[in-house]
């Protein structure tokens, strides 16, 4: 049966009324030049320029961003600056976020869809949205954010995961390498290039970059643990440091490293396979319930039938 006129009208009109919200919204982030970001220095200039670029929601509603910043409404926790900084999906990307810039970005976002689903209210009253859509902006510019900085979390712990997987077999390739008279910064060049498209391979290629600029080995160590705050990481790091201060031969301790990650690394499965089980079980019981239905479906209609 085809939808009347009067029902595709009022549709339309929802729909022409959710644009014209959002054209406002972007419209109010053009109003305010003078309340733009300012850079601090030359190297923040080029960040926004930069961002601005890759972002076009926060080219237009840069002032807003800054209201949102300045009058306290976006203000990012640790666990939220942690998630937003050492996120890869938005390092990926080449720009550099704020935790406060991006969470007011997203927040203006979930106020433009919240403002669009908000004027879904004129299809049962007029003036239903002068209430619908004030309180949908809101709601939406509270759970978009919300769900961005779980997504980012969820993307990080997956990387970190993709990292520690990889690296038992890493330290058995450096530990090979230096054994058999070659120099870490060798051994490391060749792990950066057989896992160039692999995370860790990434990671290590930072750490070779810091080297090669003049560092040291410790100093390089410690701003991959700065970017990885993780206890197994942690302990890598730390016998590494350790080993520098007492002069102990590197090799012998990527070797004893490795075996650890290995067991740690057969933890980690037993424990996702555990977890699995867990998580399985909600859905078992949704497709038990559906397979009784399926099954009871015909009695209970004779059933009903009959009487």
């Amino acid at each position: 049966m085809l939808p009347d006129l009067s029902t595709l009208s009022q549709l339309s009109i929802c729909i022409l009324s959710g644009v014209a919200a959002s054209l406002w919204v972007l419209g109010l982030g053009c109003l305010l030049p003078d309340r733009s970001i300012a850079p601090v220095d030359g190297f923040d200039s080029d960040r926004i320029a930069k961002l601005s670029n890759a972002n076009p929601l926060f080219r237009h509603c840069n002032p807003m961003v800054h209201f949102l910043i300045r009058s306290g409404v976006s203000r990012a926790t640790d666990s939220d600056s942690l998630a937003i900084e050492s996120s890869p999906e938005l390092a990926a990307a080449g720009v550099a976020w704020k935790p406060d810039e991006y969470l007011a970005t997203k927040m203006i976002e979930g106020a433009i869809v919240g403002s669009i689903f908000g004027f879904f209210g004129i299809a049962y009253a007029p003036l239903a949205i002068f209430v619908t859509v004030p309180l949908a902006a809101l709601i939406f510019s509270v759970l978009i954010p919300r769900l961005a900085i779980t997504s980012l979390a969820a993307g990080r712990n997956s990387y970190l995961l993709k990292i520690k997987s990889r690296l038992p077999f890493a330290l058995d390739l450096i530990a090979l390498m230096m054994q058999a008279s070659g120099t870490f910064t060798d051994a490391l060049r060749t792990v950066v290039h057989e896992e160039r498209n692999h995370p860790l391979g990434k990671e290590f290629g930072l750490i070779l970059r810091d080297i090669e600029l003049g560092g040291s080995r410790a100093d390089a160590f410690r701003g991959f643990l700065r970017r990885w705050d993780d206890p197994d990481l942690q302990e890598l790091v730390t016998a590494i440091l350790r080993g520098e201060e007492l002069g102990t031969p590197i090799a012998g301790i990527f070797a004893e490293m490795s075996e650890q990650f290995r067991l740690k690394r057969s933890q980690w499965i037993e424990k996702a396979a555990a977890q699995a089980q867990v998580k399985m079980v909600y859905p078992g019981f949704i497709v038990l319930f559906g397979c009784l239905a399926l099954v009871l479906a015909p009695f209970a209609i004779r059933f009903s039938e009959a009487f």
